[in-house]
């Protein structure tokens, strides 16, 4: 009866080095896929659940002399601020010794004693300055906005006119100038008359700013007005003069 020998161990190079390689290749897919497991999820963790949610954890709140309409610093544009249908300042006054060009006007009081004082400073310097618009009830500016859009294309109206709840005219802050009293609106060329002139070089004195300067659209909102001016208290009218004639309100105040 034969026996049956053991078969002897041969060492193969070749199986051995594949053998290596398929495990290699084995722990470098688990090592990549632990890696993007992990790399995933702490992407997740941190994300913000959405982008409101970041935006209010890192919101600054505005001052309240920003944000409370009785204040002369308020700001209302087309993205802070608005007011609503059924708001009147409630110290509204004529102004005295200053002609309108459309009839009766009023403005907050402390505003209308300082149109009054620099009117007559504007006349003491031979300049005539007449009002074409102060306060505007919300209804009045609705009314003038309609009016606008049958005029203008949608581009021109979005820059020329605010909407009702938007306009610096319902705060009883804003007023609109013109040197000639057959005229009820004003262009540009206003800004190139005696009276633009001088309001440009005095009215911050009396606490009044150029609210909507040239070549600031982009920061306003609005096209250039150099007929409006907004009232915001000589304090603070002083302190954006010396900035620049055409500082705006969004950039001395640091909104966005």
């Amino acid at each position: 009866m034969s026996e049956n020998k053991p078969k002897k161990f041969r060492f193969n190079p070749r199986k051995v080095v594949a053998v290596l390689i398929t495990v290699l290749c084995v722990l470098l897919a688990v090592g990549i896929g632990t890696w993007y497991h992990l790399e995933n999820t702490d992407q997740v963790i941190k994300a913000p659940k959405s982008a409101s949610t970041a935006a209010s954890a890192t919101a600054t709140p505005l001052p309240s002399d920003l944000t409370d309409p009785n204040s002369y610093q308020y700001i209302v544009n087309k993205n802070i601020g608005v007011l609503s249908s059924s708001f009147v300042p409630g110290d509204l006054a004529d102004p005295e010794n200053v002609t309108s060009t459309s009839g009766v006007i009023t403005l907050r009081a402390e505003a209308a004693g300082k149109l009054t004082e620099m009117v007559k400073a504007a006349a003491d310097a031979g300049v005539n300055l007449y009002v074409t618009s102060a306060y505007r009830s919300y209804d009045e500016q609705e009314q003038l906005y309609t009016s606008y859009s049958s005029l203008l294309k949608q581009s021109e109206l979005i820059v020329s006119c605010a909407q009702a709840g938007y306009s610096e005219h319902q705060l009883g802050l804003a007023a609109d100038f013109t040197d000639d009293t057959s005229v009820s609106s004003q262009t540009e060329a206003f800004a190139d008359t005696a009276a633009g002139q001088w309001l440009y070089q005095h009215a911050h004195e009396y606490g009044f700013i150029l609210r909507y300067p040239k070549d600031k659209q982009s920061v306003t909102g609005f096209s250039y007005k150099p007929w409006h001016y907004r009232y915001v208290g000589t304090d603070t009218a002083n302190a954006m003069y010396a900035v620049s004639p055409d500082e705006t309100m969004e950039e001395y105040f640091n909104l966005k």
